[in-house]
């Protein structure tokens, strides 16, 4: 019974590590942290690394991050990563005010990134685009409390 149990702790522990090191893999991420204690404002963050390829859609050209029900709405961007090859952390971060009152929706947190596939036409076209006009869909959506 005690040879079970140190296996089954070990197995739980190794599972437990290699979760972690799952999700602090990729280098392409975005966040968001609200103020304590009363959480009068929120901060985004988003980071973007051009040469790693990425399962959820291949090489990232920038990142993005946007708030909603906040007194701004503004799209945030990255700077655009000049190639595939481009081994730089592109990163973004601002503060924004929520907006208080009765009645008010909650902050949605939004961010996603321009996915290039395996990255052999890279858009170079974007270092001249108004990125504002880019109809981009968010990887996720978290809800700030």
């Amino acid at each position: 019974m005690k040879k079970f149990f140190r296996i089954f702790v070990l197995g739980l522990i190794i599972t437990c590590v290699s979760s972690l090191t799952i999700f602090a893999e990729s280098p392409n991420y975005g966040k968001s942290t609200e103020s304590k204690p009363i959480g009068l404002f929120f901060t985004g963050y988003i980071q973007c690394k051009p040469s790693y390829y990425d399962s959820r859609g291949g090489h990232a050209a920038f990142g993005w991050f946007q708030y909603e029900n906040t007194a701004d709405e503004s799209r945030y961007y990255t700077d655009v990563g000049k190639s595939k090859y481009d081994s730089s952390i592109y990163s973004r971060e601002k503060t924004v005010r929520d907006i208080w009152g009765f009645g008010h929706d909650k902050a949605i947190f939004k961010h996603g990134f321009f996915w290039t596939g395996n990255g052999e036409n890279w858009p170079q076209t974007l270092f001249n685009m108004n990125l504002n006009k880019l109809n981009l869909k968010p990887v996720s959506i978290e809800f700030a409390e």
